[in-house]
């Protein structure tokens, strides 16, 4: 599912997935914690 970034009171917010991909990370849902996990 892609999600567009928001404007909002003058600042960018983007989806942790692009930031973390761009940057390297790789992203996983931990579904029995219900969290997102960012590892190199």
């Amino acid at each position: 599912m892609y999600v567009p970034p928001v404007i909002k009171d003058g600042r960018t917010y983007l989806p942790t997935h692009i930031m973390a991909t761009a940057l390297g990370y790789k992203v996983k849902w931990d579904e029995q914690n219900q969290a997102i996990v960012i590892s190199k």
